[in-house]
Parts: C-alpha cells; structure tokens; sequence
C-alpha cells in the first residue's frame, strides 16, 4: 500500500502544501473533473488522441502488438474514430496467458516505474499475472479519490471498508480479525 502524505512541510496545518507524489494525484484529480463536463465530441477526440499515443507505444514496445497491428493493417496514427479502434481484436485471457512474454512492454515511457507484480482471483478459472506501475496506482487512487468526493466524504477521515483480500491463510486470517489501512 502506497501512503500519501497530505502535507511536505511538518506542523503546516493550513493551507497544506503536498508533497510530488500528492501533488500528481490532486492534478489528475482536479483534471478529471474538469474533462467529465466536456461536450461528448471532446470527450472521445480526447480519448483518441490518448489511445493513438497508446497505441504507437505499443507499435514500437510490445512484440505482439506490432504482429498483430501489421497483420490486420493497424496504423495508430490512422485511428481518427470510435469505429477504426473497435477494428482492433479484443485481447483474450487465452491469448493474454499463451502470449505472455510477447506483450510485456520492452521499454516503459520515461517515469513509469513497475511496482509489483499481482495475479488475478483467477474467477473465470483462469488467474493472470499483472504488473502494477506507479502510473496505474496514481490512476487507481484518483478514481477513488474522485468517487469520495461524488459521496461527499472526507478522505482525511476514517472510512470502514469490507473488502474480500483472499484465500490466503494469512489474508484470511487478517481479514476475520479487521485491520487498520492509512
């Protein structure tokens, strides 16, 4: 678990100054709310100039996604519309699992840092391994910063939370005593 400090500077009530890592999370934050209210055509240009920019990563990093782009004639740079990316193939679990070496990335962009690496509940029978970057947790804790605040709670506060950690015989056992997150 990532802990974010609310303040840098000790003893600095108000007004708060966040630290680097604070700072990203209430800038996407504050970004997120101001994108929700565009106009929906703004909304999906804006999407597709991020999956373009996702996509020639993908060209240049990810084997199988270079395959797979030159065989059904993808380019990136050609996807001006919702319908020339739904041209692209949905990834499969099988596929996922089959192909695994051949879709990790080869080269991040600059500043992503993996984490750790996590496996699925493996509910449809099939558990996956997925690597956590810094990029993804700060995207994981400004959506749930954003859903706080569309429920009007104070994130500095306490919040009770009943959530399943596994099957684990530690987890379970962490899980029927309770435990305190920061």
């Amino acid at each position: 678990m990532i802990t974010l400090p609310l303040r840098s500077v000790p003893g600095l009530i108000w007004p708060a100054i966040p630290d680097g890592r604070m700072s990203e999370l209430w800038a996407l934050h504050l970004e997120l709310e101001r994108t929700q209210w565009l106009e929906p055509a703004a909304l999906i240009e804006g999407q597709l100039a991020q999956v373009r920019t996702l996509l020639a990563h993908c060209v240049k990093n990810v084997p199988y996604y270079r395959d797979l782009f030159e065989r059904k004639r993808i380019q990136p740079e050609t996807i001006r519309s919702l319908e020339e990316f739904r041209r692209i193939p949905l990834l499969q679990r099988t596929t996922y699992q089959q192909q695994f070496t051949s879709i990790q990335a080869r080269d991040v962009p600059k500043g992503t840092v993996k984490l750790s690496e996590e496996r699925t509940s493996g509910t449809s029978g099939m558990s996956i391994e997925v690597w956590l970057s810094n990029t993804v947790v700060l995207w994981w804790l400004a959506c749930y910063l954003r859903d706080l605040v569309w429920c009007e709670l104070d994130p500095r506060g306490s919040l009770a939370v009943i959530r399943y950690l596994g099957k684990s015989p530690p987890n379970l056992k962490e899980a029927m005593e309770g435990f305190v997150q920061p």
